[in-house]
């Protein structure tokens, strides 16, 4: 999920070594445990509203508040933050701010991922882990609330263990969870650590194949193994299969949005070396076409076609995508999206001569319509 960052921060807090217990805080034999969150500044905490006022303008389309937030408990981080308050502020007004922050804060209680820096202080992260829209408000999302609680649990326990094998094997058990933000985080703290175990790679490349594994284990697997394993996964036959079911299955919408999210992040990023052009359209292409895939998280793929016209050398390969998301799509938002497309495409002209064709034998003029339109304003190709 993604939500605009926090403008307007000033947080005032006591900072004390980065992990309390067990043992000394930042001595070497507990180097592993700052890498159990994404970055060795963040700290996880359960943060509970005391004090809020919130200022609507006189037609309450935007908002200022401000918030003191007291820290209940300590998952992850220094453990002198419990009692302590951090004050949060913040608005709406343009384009501005988090409007969910409002509900947020009036939940009460919520798990907040904090950010340290030695010149801010500590400022509230709104993304960057497994998925979650922190903070998570308690009673605000229950699904999303269950979730961060789960991993939260996972997480202080991890943190705690006594040595690098015991997180390890805490790691490998939380990496088959049926909570797919669980799987995902333990699999992506497996890949961090990684260096320091010789067998996590081996058993990273096991769990290809397991069974019952969550899409959300699936997608940070990818990550975690293009990290551990480059060479021997990127061009593998096992990691085109893994992609293809993803978009080949029914999903419900968060699995959707994580399986939509890395497909995005897969043809903007270099791990595409690893994958051709052709590939990546296809599987554009069957997530396009699926309808069990949520039609809300599917809306995304304009924008990477238009990533992959701009930035891929052969436009080809998308036009082809553009029109059989028009010719095949029982949906008329997927085939308005694929007409829509083509203004974004350099064209020659048996592909124009294509688009006219395939134009001319749709029934539904209104997209008709919008094809030829689209194929007047398509820059021309020689």
């Amino acid at each position: 999920m993604f939500h605009s960052g926090i403008a307007v921060a000033r947080l005032l807090i006591v900072w004390g070594g980065l992990f309390g217990a067990p043992g000394k805080p930042g001595s070497d034999e507990r180097e592993w445990a700052k890498l159990v969150l994404p970055k060795p500044y963040l700290v996880l905490v359960k943060g509970i509203v005391v004090e809020m006022t919130v200022t609507e303008d006189p037609n309450k389309t935007s908002a200022d508040w401000k918030a003191t937030v007291q820290v209940a408990h300590v998952f992850c981080g220094p453990q002198t933050l419990r009692g302590t308050t951090f004050v949060t502020a913040d608005s709406t007004r343009g384009l501005r701010g988090d409007p969910r922050m409002i509900s947020v804060l009036r939940a009460g209680e919520a798990l907040w991922l904090i950010e340290y820096n030695p010149k801010s202080g500590l400022v509230p992260r709104t993304r960057g882990m497994v998925n979650l829209p922190w903070p998570v408000g308690k009673s605000l999302d229950a699904e999303d609330y269950r979730a961060a609680q789960a991993v939260a649990r996972a997480v202080e326990e991890v943190v705690h263990a006594k040595t690098l094998s015991d997180a390890v094997r805490l790691l490998r058990k939380y990496a088959t969870d049926r909570t797919g933000e669980v799987s995902a985080w333990a699999i992506e703290v497996l890949a961090r650590l990684a260096p320091k175990d010789p067998q996590i790679t081996p058993f990273l490349r096991q769990l290809v194949d397991q069974e019952g594994l969550t899409i959300a284990g699936q997608v940070a697997l990818d990550e975690a193994l293009i990290q551990v394993a480059r060479n021997d996964w990127q061009h593998s036959a096992e990691r085109w299969r893994l992609l293809q079911t993803w978009v080949k299955r029914t999903l419900g919408p968060k699995d959707s949005r994580w399986v939509m999210q890395r497909l995005d992040w897969l043809a903007q990023s270099r791990e595409t070396r690893g994958i051709a052009q052709e590939r990546i359209v296809a599987l554009v292409k069957m997530a396009a076409l699926n309808p069990g895939i949520s039609l809300e998280e599917r809306r995304v793929i304009g924008a990477t076609i238009h990533w992959i016209v701009r930035n891929y050398p052969d436009p080809k390969p998308a036009f082809e995508l553009a029109m059989d998301m028009v010719r095949h799509s029982k949906e008329p938002d997927i085939r308005r999206m694929g007409a829509g497309i083509l203004e974004f495409i350099p064209l020659d002209e048996p592909c124009r001569k294509t688009a006219r064709t395939l134009a001319d034998s749709l029934e539904d003029e209104q997209i008709a319509r919008e094809l030829r339109e689209a194929l007047e304003k398509a820059p021309r190709r020689d």
